[in-house]
């Protein structure tokens, strides 16, 4: 396959660069800057790994580097913002991901590519509190802020170009990922994308303890978070798309479950007692408790689960070592 990998300078785009790459195909990462996590290190001068300098809302690049590169399927994985993020810039929050999504399902359309994902998010569903869950992908939109809104609206369109115009493209409803690659770019090792305050407490916990820091937080403990380690999610996306055929337009890919943030401590501190992490009870004031996803259609389908979180965090504390070492 050649894949386009959309943001594959960021850290869900990088990991989809490396999950491919390993299997032998060429991955041609489209993103406006180059940076690589230290796990991409070895592919860095591979011929199979072609970095192109594209802005996601230019179509004739897109187009262009579609052409030269005989492009068969598009991993879309750019994003501009989170929910808090879009809240003070609405118009460029809305515009960019969401024409981005129309040039790529036009070209989609136009070179007959054979299948190309989007990644979509949880904040689509927006407000769905814990006990109205788990939401499964035919849940009502109630998006609270214009990332999420821009997420439900290519969810909607995604399918008319399916029913309309036979393109073969599909939405990943992920949600908080973490895992190898977070937290690298720009600011440092442990500083850079992928790192986005209280919704990545594991990433946030082990950035302090594996330092050498103790992580204190006087409240949140009560806070319940959905994850999804970036291996599952990359393992339940190859599933999809791989597939002969697709029965649905969208797939949720994540945990399934609400942990309190209490309990990513628990694990962490049971995984390295002699770190410090102490977190106090109570939930972030401004933070609203959201329902998970159903990943059962994900389940059915290819027979996607989700690894247990205490052996996801144990894999990332090997990789996240291996960078304080390095």
């Amino acid at each position: 396959m050649n894949i386009l990998v959309t943001g594959g300078s960021g850290f869900l785009g990088a990991n989809v660069c490396y999950e491919f790459l390993k299997e032998g195909n060429t991955l041609i990462s489209y993103d406006l800057s180059y940076k690589i996590p230290m796990f991409m290190k070895d592919y860095e001068n591979d011929k199979k790994f072609v970095y192109v300098k594209g802005d996601i809302t230019d179509p004739w690049t897109l187009a262009a580097t579609v052409q030269k590169y005989n492009i068969t399927h598009i991993i879309h994985t750019a994003t501009l913002t989170n929910d808090t993020d879009s809240i003070p810039r609405p118009y460029q929050s809305l515009t960019t991901p969401i024409m981005a999504a129309i040039h790529l399902l036009e070209i989609a359309r136009t070179f007959k590519i054979q299948r190309l994902i989007c990644i979509s998010s949880r904040s689509a569903f927006g407000s769905y509190p814990p006990e109205e869950g788990p939401l499964g992908e035919n849940f009502t939109f109630r998006p609270e802020a214009f990332y999420g809104a821009s997420k439900a609206c290519i969810d909607i369109i995604l399918p008319l170009y399916r029913i309309h115009h036979n393109v073969d493209a599909v939405s990943v409803r992920t949600t908080a990922i973490f895992g190898p690659g977070q937290g690298e770019g720009v600011a440092g090792p442990f500083g850079g994308v992928g790192a986005t305050g209280f919704t990545t407490p594991i990433f946030n916990i082990l950035s302090s303890v594996l330092r050498g820091k103790p992580y204190i937080l006087l409240s949140g403990g009560d806070y319940g978070l959905e994850v999804t380690y970036v291996k599952d999610l990359l393992r339940g996306m190859k599933m999809i798309l791989k597939a002969d055929q697709l029965k649905y337009p969208t797939y949720n890919i994540s945990s399934g479950k609400l942990v309190k943030i209490s309990e990513y401590a628990k694990m962490m501190k049971k995984l390295l007692p002699k770190c410090q992490i102490e977190i106090g009870p109570g939930i972030p004031e401004g933070i609203k408790l959201r329902a998970a996803m159903d990943n059962s259609r994900a389940k059915a389908e290819f027979g996607y689960e989700h690894s247990p979180l205490e052996t996801c965090i144990i894999d990332f504390i090997k990789y996240f070592s291996q960078i304080i070492e390095s």
